[in-house]
């Protein structure tokens, strides 16, 4: 944590000045010889020094967040230093040893003296342990998270804004989220995006309850009824994803091999005639495909999970894709990314080619989804029939919750019924 560097065998304190505020502070860096060659001493020696320069560093810059952590070092030490001194005996040297720290405390007022009251008060605080910081169990938290990792990303950059926001835990307050939020919404964020972050802190600060950090009767994220006629409102404005036409999904196609981008186009095929979601696509194997089925073995939810015929016009398709495989995927070639998602590239290859064609954010891959599953309804399928070749849930008792499902013989015969209207032996 402190920086000390060892000169000849002796260390000294160090901490180098950013170099826009080296005009301000008239130095470099900034250094101390704290002789002794014991590293362990030396970082004991070094922490009121590393603090001191690290707050006039941010005292240059003018904030307060490097200086929020630099007390927090002041209260680390004094604390150590006060257990150290506990245990010394009765004497010279503790008298000493107490002497040098309320001179250290004394140093440390001193400089808040220079600063705006409300700022000096949070830092004392701090200093003093009154106060925490809001981010300084930001890593207990998210480290015991057990979500996907996308999500725990995504909340870890939420509730990044909300330290941003709030230096310490005492600072938020429902007057203050309230006013956070309506800059977020101002700043673009839609309502979809503040329910979300809310979501985040509500877990945060759910944490923070159970660890005793925070009082369980307080609770500045309890917005819901303030919040919720603001959300519906806005829900009832937000454009609904929509079906591809069969014909759209052909220009969809066509496009993509005037691009030479025969693999997007393939996807294109398989999402139309199979209703399948791109990553369950993009993790489809070889090994998944037989002559009449493939089978979906990972997917969002348990209904996903299934086995679905293979449209006669797919069969072509599949059977060249399973013979070209270089890696074991009926997709070849995709990677994956940080997530273990190998749709990401393509699927953003599919958005660049619908946004060439003209569609808009309502059309996206999964509105191939949609066109299958409108295709079905229109040719009379029985929506259960539907749901298991999709992989959706059944709403009914009957089918939902007892049901095997439909035997793929069923399922066979219901797809049969979806057409597009490909030019004759150009798919494949």
């Amino acid at each position: 944590m402190l920086n000390i560097e060892s000169r000849n065998g002796w260390y000294t304190a160090v901490v180098k000045v950013p170099k826009k505020l080296q005009p301000i502070l008239g130095k470099a860096k900034f250094s101390q010889a704290l002789g002794t060659t014991n590293p362990r001493e030396a970082q004991r020696l070094a922490a009121p020094f590393i603090a001191r320069w690290k707050f006039e560093i941010e005292k240059a810059r003018g904030g307060h967040g490097i200086a929020a952590k630099a007390a927090q070092e002041w209260r680390t030490y004094f604390t150590e230093q006060a257990a150290a001194i506990e245990c010394e005996p009765e004497g010279a040297r503790r008298e000493a040893l107490e002497a040098g720290m309320d001179e250290l405390r004394s140093s440390f007022v001193d400089q808040l003296r220079s600063l705006p009251e409300a700022q000096a008060d949070t830092l004392a605080g701090l200093v003093d342990g009154s106060r925490t910081l809001t981010s300084e169990y930001f890593e207990a938290w998210k480290s015991q998270l057990d979500l996907a990792p996308k999500t725990i990303d995504q909340m870890s950059r939420d509730i990044a804004l909300l330290i941003e926001r709030f230096v310490t835990l005492d600072g938020i307050t429902k007057e203050g989220v309230l006013l956070f939020l309506s800059d977020l919404e101002r700043a673009g964020k839609g309502p979809a995006t503040i329910k979300r972050v809310l979501c985040s802190y509500r877990n945060y600060w759910s944490y923070l309850q159970d660890s005793h950090v925070v009082s369980i009767e307080h609770d500045p994220f309890d917005l819901q009824r303030l919040l919720a006629g603001k959300f519906k409102r806005a829900a009832k404005k937000k454009a609904q994803r929509r079906a591809f036409s069969p014909a759209n999904v052909v220009h969809l196609w066509s496009l993509a091999v005037d691009r030479g981008d025969q693999q997007l186009a393939d996807l294109i095929v398989l999402g139309a005639y199979t209703g399948a979601r791109i990553e369950e696509l993009c993790s489809l194997k070889g090994d998944d495909v037989n002559p009449e089925s493939f089978i979906v073995r990972e997917a969002k939810t348990n209904a996903g999970v299934r086995e679905v015929p293979i449209h006669s016009a797919l069969v072509p398709l599949m059977a060249r894709l399973k013979a070209s495989t270089k890696d074991g995927y009926l997709l070849s070639g995709l990677t994956f990314n940080k997530y273990g998602d190998r749709s990401n590239a393509i699927g953003k290859r599919f958005g660049r080619l619908k946004e060439s064609a003209g569609f808009d954010g309502t059309l996206v891959f999964h509105s191939l989804r949609k066109t299958l599953i409108t295709l079905l309804e229109q040719a009379g399928i029985p929506e259960n029939f539907c749901c298991d070749i999709v992989g959706h849930e059944k709403g009914t008792i009957g089918y939902g919750h007892y049901s095997g499902g439909a035997s793929l013989a069923n399922k066979r015969d219901a797809i049969e019924n979806v057409s597009y209207p490909f030019p004759d032996g150009t798919v494949v």
